[in-house]
């Protein structure tokens, strides 16, 4: 009789667990009243490292000289950053090494207004100034922050000989979700991985790639469906152990560059030597992703994008339809 009951409740739990209703992400959330929809079915994302890009105020906590004062011809890159903005026209922006939010939100209501970017969002460092920022004119939802994770550091002790970890540089990577008036919708992550050539830096970067990867699995097994696009400054290039790692099947995660064997290059920006840039989507995003579209915008005065910043931006655009 014992096993009978169990037999029974166990039918009743998997059947339970079939019915079981996709996770709605956007439950108890609504669009603002003033958010104009857009009619346009193509998505246009851009990345863009800004380069020390910094507002006039001195922020007492965090204690830098790049930071402290803008460099002389700063209100020179804020003017091209605008033209270069204008004529790139994203849906949404993915910069890193920008001071806050508050400073690029600013500027675009003060150089850009009727581009109409109504959304900002961050998960900026207490201590330092290179923060990662979205902007967007598409309604953005649920913002997940990496900013305490401890991420380890394989291969390296620290001054106690103990095995190091570093938790410093992942207020420079976060997710969001956002939102299409056509119903599409997609995780964009904006990401900013530690910089350098040294072992350590690689073994550092291989540290944030795994938690990564670790949240994707996560998301996807919440929502098998899940559209999503890692874009940012990976300070990593093609071949590099970790690009490679990011890119390698792992549980429900699959990844692929669209850019690979492109020839495509982003730094630096006066004569670039790799690819460090990159627009990345999961194997479901790849779908709506235009064939051809992610490249380095081509503006009007060519000058203009190397006098902004030291890296070159990347456009793609995608298919607001899920295929």
């Amino acid at each position: 009789m014992h096993l009978i009951i169990r037999y029974l409740v166990l039918i009743t739990l998997l059947a339970g667990c079939a019915k079981q209703r996709p996770v709605d992400i956007s439950h108890g959330m609504v669009t603002p009243a003033w958010h104009v929809p857009d009619t346009d079915d193509v998505i246009t994302v851009l990345t863009w490292n800004l380069e020390h890009f910094v507002d006039d105020t001195d922020n007492p906590y965090v204690n830098s000289r790049r930071e402290n004062s803008a460099r002389p011809d700063e209100q020179d890159r804020r003017n091209l950053f605008a033209q270069a903005m204008r004529e790139m026209n994203p849906d949404i922006a993915c910069f890193q090494e920008a001071e806050s939010a508050e400073y690029i939100k600013s500027l675009a209501d003060e150089l850009f207004p009727d581009l109409g970017y109504l959304y900002v969002s961050s998960s900026e460092s207490t201590t330092w100034y290179q923060n990662t920022v979205v902007l967007s004119r598409l309604p953005l939802g649920v913002q997940y922050s990496y900013a305490s994770v401890t991420t380890p550091v394989r291969g390296s002790l620290d001054r106690e000989g103990r095995a190091e970890t570093q938790n410093h540089v992942n207020t420079r990577m976060s997710c969001i979700d956002v939102y299409h008036d056509t119903g599409y919708t997609f995780t964009l992550c904006n990401v900013h991985l530690k910089a350098g050539t040294k072992e350590r830096d690689h073994s550092m970067r291989r540290g944030q790639i795994e938690f990564l990867l670790g949240q994707f699995d996560r998301m996807m097994a919440e929502r098998p469906d899940l559209n999503i696009v890692v874009a940012g400054d990976y300070n990593s290039a093609p071949g590099y152990e970790e690009f490679e790692l990011f890119l390698t099947p792992w549980r429900r995660v699959d990844f692929d560059d669209p850019l690979d064997g492109s020839g495509v290059l982003t730094h630096p920006s006066d004569e670039p030597e790799r690819r460090i840039d990159h627009i990345i989507p999961n194997d479901r995003m790849m779908r709506e992703l235009v064939p051809g579209s992610i490249r380095v915008p081509l503006l009007s005065d060519p000058s203009i994008l190397p006098r902004t910043s030291d890296h070159l931006p990347l456009l793609a655009e995608f298919r607001a339809r899920d295929r």
